[in-house]
């Protein structure tokens, strides 16, 4: 059971003693006491009975090793070797990590199922929290919280097909295990490469190419907990302005439906009464489509549904419904050709389409099993 959450250290130099059981140092840890700067005791990760001490970027940590080596080799090689400093008789062992991100993951290691990251449950975890701790478990190669991240991308980037994917990035709405925006994309690149989902990265970038104002691919983005700005390498800056220009070429492509439609001798359906009307109504979404700007846009995978619904409300712009049928279908054709050459939009080799990630969740809901 942990210890009461205390600092080593008071304003005036003295120590504190803890509320819930008073333990008066001897003189040699008292003098070590004094001697190190371990910031504060860990709520609820200052355990009694734990035998090695991490000391973090303004907290530290009393933790078992036998634990930590058991679920990261990098631990267990760090613990291994012989540390110098020891405080209540405990060796000391330096990190260089922030508290915060230390105490979120050594909480998922000791409560497991029961944290938000390995919950059956999968409570939505914000990107915020979730690049954090990704960065800190790829450092300590935690192979259970890389696993469970790897499924949370592939939920929201999903690759097996065009229907699943959900440009907004909420497919299962409010049960997305993953509360991530565009501009959150930014990040996330450089990041999916560190997690080996190199089959996600042309939807990434697809994002991206889709963050607005487009100025924030180059001027960077102001993330949520995170102190810095983050900015596009510069590789993947230039891949994101030539991919824009070519969803905006086959983004033209799918609207050039319309014309052809309105343009040609007979409406497209066998099935038409109304050949002349469709063939107007052709016509004018073209002109609506143009004063949308939609012949120029780089969100090219979003369904054209909405629009048409909506457009075709207008006067004379509905065609019948057979000719309405067939109008979607080349659309959504059109959408799919797009979607099958995202890899070679964005230079990935890894885009077959259709070719799903071979990820999964975490094998256990427990950690510590």
């Amino acid at each position: 059971m942990p210890a009461s959450t205390r600092s080593l250290r008071s304003a005036d130099g003295a120590d504190m003693p803890n509320k819930r059981r008073k333990v008066e140092p001897d003189d040699d840890e008292e003098s070590a006491l004094r001697g190190v700067e371990l910031g504060d005791r860990a709520e609820h990760l200052w355990f009694e009975d734990g035998n090695v001490i991490l000391a973090a970027r303004g907290m530290s940590f009393r933790v078992h090793k036998g634990i930590l080596a058991l679920r990261s080799d990098v631990f267990r090689t760090m613990l291994d070797d012989a540390s110098r400093e020891q405080v209540e008789g405990r060796p000391v062992f330096r990190v260089e990590d922030q508290g915060k991100d230390l105490r979120d993951l050594l909480h998922i290691i000791y409560n497991g199922g029961n944290s938000d990251w390995l919950s059956s449950s999968r409570p939505t975890i914000e990107y915020a929290d979730f690049r954090r701790v990704v960065d800190i478990a790829l450092k300590y190669n935690i192979n259970e919280v890389i696993s469970e991240a790897k499924y949370r991308l592939s939920r929201v980037f999903q690759t097996d097909s065009l229907e699943n994917w959900d440009s907004d990035l909420s497919p299962d709405g409010d049960q997305t295990p993953l509360s991530i925006y565009r501009r959150d994309c930014i990040d996330l690149l450089p990041l999916s490469r560190r997690l080996g989902m190199h089959s996600i990265l042309p939807l990434v970038f697809y994002t991206c190419c889709n963050v607005n104002p487009v100025e924030k691919l180059a001027h960077g983005v102001q993330l949520d907990g995170v102190p810095k700005r983050v900015y596009l390498a510069p590789n993947d800056l230039a891949l994101c302005l030539k991919g824009r220009e070519s969803l905006s070429q086959e983004s033209s492509r799918i609207m050039r439906v319309l014309h052809e439609l309105a343009s040609a001798d007979r409406a497209p359906s066998e099935r038409c009464t109304m050949q002349a009307r469709c063939r107007k109504a052709f016509l004018i979404l073209s002109l609506f489509a143009l004063d949308k700007h939609l012949y120029f846009e780089s969100s090219v995978l979003v369904p054209m549904d909405d629009w048409l619904d909506d457009y075709e409300e207008q006067p004379n712009a509905r065609p019948c419904r057979h000719c309405d049928a067939v109008l979607r279908k080349r659309m959504d054709d059109r959408r799919k050709a797009v979607w099958c050459k995202l890899g070679e939009i964005f230079g990935s080799v890894e885009w077959p389409a259709g070719k799903k990630d071979n990820v999964e969740g975490p094998a256990s809901n427990n950690i510590l099993e």
